[in-house]
């Protein structure tokens, strides 16, 4: 797994898209990969409690924790309403691939540590030992999107 972070605009997204372009080549396109801003997963998520949902909550989490390889990008972006209910969701999908030990490649403008302050101690954690502190890479330069 691997953690993309800094400010806007460096190349995260490719990064990721990179990853998991040559991750399809090497399983010649066997496993499945699902690509989702976290901002758009949450939606998702939301949607499914309305009476013509295509599917269930429930259905929506275990789809993206048992996919082999998850993109979650913009992690930390997301709107909170202090609730619990982000980090709780979160945590579930989160929780489920750390324990499964299946490979997700995160973006995001935060680093672990306000990830940790954001999203809680235990979703900053599961990320961690996931991805191992060699892959927790701080991503810097210019605005690519100025040029």
């Amino acid at each position: 797994s691997w953690y993309f972070w800094g400010a806007f605009g460096v190349g995260k997204t490719g990064l990721a898209i990179g990853y998991a372009r040559l991750w399809v080549e090497q399983t010649m396109g066997e496993e499945t990969l699902l690509y989702r801003s976290v901002p758009g997963l949450l939606s998702e998520l939301r949607s499914s409690y309305g009476k013509d949902a295509g599917c269930s909550e429930s259905q929506l989490l275990e789809r993206y924790a048992k996919a082999d390889l998850l993109v979650l990008d913009e992690l930390g972006m997301e709107q909170d309403s202090g609730s619990g209910w982000l980090q709780d969701r979160l945590y579930q999908i989160i929780g489920e691939r750390h324990a499964q030990e299946k490979p997700t490649v995160f973006t995001s403008n935060l680093s672990i540590a306000q990830i940790g302050k954001k999203l809680g101690e235990r979703v900053a954690w599961r990320i961690v030992e996931m991805c191992g502190k060699e892959h927790v890479i701080h991503v810097q330069g210019k605005n690519l999107r100025d040029l």
